[in-house]
């Protein structure tokens, strides 16, 4: 509603802050089970006055500057992150970004498509709903048809198909409660 506009505007900075931000948490999961926790401090050590300058040089531009500023220092810190992260690994750069890149495509597809239904002239529920809901859903079934197709993910589709196997033999093995 009124007086809420600028909100709005630093949301949907943040909410660009996460193209890079989920993934750049994974690099995480590659840090700590190769046992590499002293590059992820050393990362740390890297990244957070980059972050912290970034948000200096945007204090002149208010709460907004400051969010746009954590989203592009993000997303130009994603491929240097993930660079670091499988330097001297055996997970290869290429492997992460191979993985990374099509579901971040899916993303920004599906972010484009929440913003096409964008009507200022309804109430703001019914857009965050509908936003919300188109871009969701664009996002589920782009990365739904990647995830079935790319080879990159064969793992992901097979491991999906044994836990879906293991699920159904479990829940048929249940007895069945009585309806009264």
């Amino acid at each position: 509603g009124p007086g809420w506009e600028k909100a709005a505007t630093i949301f949907q900075w943040l909410a660009v802050s996460l193209f890079a931000g989920i993934p750049m948490n994974a690099s995480g999961w590659i840090f700590i089970s190769l046992g590499k926790t002293r590059r992820m401090f050393i990362w740390s050590l890297i990244f957070v006055p980059i972050v912290g300058l970034g948000f200096l040089l945007a204090i002149p531009y208010g709460v907004v500057g400051i969010a746009a500023s954590y989203a592009i220092t993000m997303n130009l810190l994603l491929l240097p992150c993930f660079a670091f992260a499988t330097r001297a690994s055996p997970v290869s750069f290429i492997d992460a970004i191979k993985v990374i890149l099509p579901l971040a495509a899916c993303g920004v597809v599906a972010a484009m498509a929440g913003i096409s239904v964008s009507d200022p002239t309804r109430h703001p529920f019914v857009q965050l709903l509908l936003g919300s809901s188109v871009s969701g859903g664009v996002f589920l079934l782009l990365a739904g048809c990647t995830i079935m197709k790319a080879g990159v993910y064969r793992d992901i589709r097979s491991r999906i198909v044994t836990l879906s196997r293991g699920l159904a033999v479990e829940v048929k093995s249940r007895p069945r409660p009585l309806l009264e």
